[in-house]
């Protein structure tokens, strides 16, 4: 038997995009998350480096959009991308309002640290724990709101007629039961699609769901080709060993005992574009100058201070440790590039409307975070952008939400669509 229920506003994901989403709408609608995994366990979790906004003196978002165009190969959406450089300081002020404990330097400021691609100091970090440190934030706010939730609840269709979302159909995957959740407005925040390949950094759970539910409904996808492998997967498991020991200066090593990123980019080395560094990685192991002649190459930590690694590196640690039995006090630890990050999916607009096969806004459908393509990113994404991506266009989407709930009347939903699934 389908069970029918409705919300105002329902939000599929709970990531960083999701749950800030949440946030815009709580107070303001009747608003609900589902989601197939806990919150606590969607991928945002487990991002680690940190979230770019122009901060310091010397930077501001003019700088950064240029950055971010050219780290896309250009072929960045320029005023989404401008849009995001805009926010990015009070996207991040605002996290840090609500609780999000970053790091800070000796004067009180944030820290910021220096990423791939970027010409200053502007990633703010939590020690390399960034995207959990946001999420249990993100999480605690939504818990003091009384957002309404559903945790391990799969979606199986987004119930879209006469160019109007209306609901869902969810399983309850603990019971079995079948749910029609009606809604005058749907977010889908659902993440990216990376694991369709391995070895893969992301969480199980990014599977590409919200961009193959809508593409069944007819909904074209975009840029899907642009998949970013990041350079430093640990080996042989792909699990990420992240930007930050390379911000914070780890150096790549091959065989030969050579610091090779200098014979790719001779002035940025380890901290040029992500793709740069993949392909450099690729190209030694395929010229037989991986360690040991194997697929892998070396990340050197030894040179930094323990105090420095255990400050700002607690976790890429305690990951090497674990899955590899590597202390990189003591050794350098094997890295191979691995799947990560997917810059294709859903196409929206500024105001993260789901756009249709004639780039027509689909009324009530909204779209946020990793599972879009706002093209912000272009062909390749620069470090610290996901998560402020994921900040900036989940409050934007908040909004979207909000307005469209306020301004509509609840849907009639024949439950035998739900019945018929």
């Amino acid at each position: 038997m389908v069970k029918s229920i409705s919300h105002d506003v329902l939000i599929i994901g709970g990531g960083i995009a999701g749950l800030r989403a949440a946030i815009e709408c709580a107070g303001k609608c009747d608003v609900a998350v589902i989601s197939k995994s806990h919150p606590l366990r969607s991928n945002s979790v487990a991002a680690q480096g940190g979230i770019n906004a122009a901060l310091s003196e010397d930077d501001n978002p003019s700088e950064h959009l240029k950055d971010t165009v050219e780290g896309g190969a250009f072929l960045v959406d320029q005023d989404s991308a401008e849009l995001l450089a805009n926010e990015a300081k009070s996207a991040v002020i605002e996290l840090e309002h609500f609780g999000t404990i970053f790091s800070r330097k000796s004067d009180g400021k944030l820290a910021q640290r220096k990423f791939g691609a970027q010409s200053k100091e502007r990633t703010c970090y939590a020690a390399d724990k960034t995207g959990h440190t946001i999420m249990q934030t993100l999480y605690e706010q939504n818990l003091k709101r009384k957002t309404k939730f559903y945790d391990e609840f799969h979606v199986l269709k987004v119930i879209i007629e006469d160019n109007t979302c209306k609901g869902v159909v969810a399983l309850e995957m603990s019971s079995g039961e079948v749910f029609l959740i009606k809604s005058k407005a749907v977010l889908i925040a659902t993440g990216g699609y990376a694991r369709i390949y391995d070895p893969c950094s992301a969480s199980k759970a990014s599977t590409g769901d919200g961009q193959a539910l809508l593409f069944k409904e007819g909904i074209p996808l975009e840029d899907m080709e642009f998949v970013q492998f990041h350079p430093t997967g640990l080996y042989p498991t792909g699990i990420l060993i992240g930007e930050a020991s390379r911000g914070e200066g780890a150096y790549l090593v091959n065989d030969r005992g050579e610091r090779f990123m200098q014979r790719y980019d001779i002035v940025r080395k380890e901290l040029a574009p992500r793709d740069v560094i993949s392909r450099a990685i690729q190209t030694e192991i395929e010229a037989g100058r991986g360690i040991g002649k194997k697929e892998f190459v070396h990340l050197d930590l030894r040179h930094l201070s323990k105090e420095r690694i255990l400050e700002k590196l607690p976790q890429i640690r305690q990951l090497a440790l674990d899955f590899a039995g590597i202390d990189c006090f003591e050794k350098p630890v094997p890295v191979r590039p691995t799947s990560h990050y997917t810059m294709g999916g859903i196409p929206t607009d500024n105001r993260c409307n789901v756009l249709d096969e004639k780039n027509e806004p689909v009324k009530g459908l909204y779209a946020a975070g990793e599972c879009t393509c706002v093209s912000v990113h272009g062909a390749n994404r620069i470090g610290g952008n996901s998560l402020l991506e994921a900040a900036v266009f989940g409050r934007i989407a908040g909004k979207s939400l909000a307005a469209h709930s306020y301004q509509s009347q609840p849907h009639d939903v024949n439950i035998k669509v739900a019945a018929d699934m």
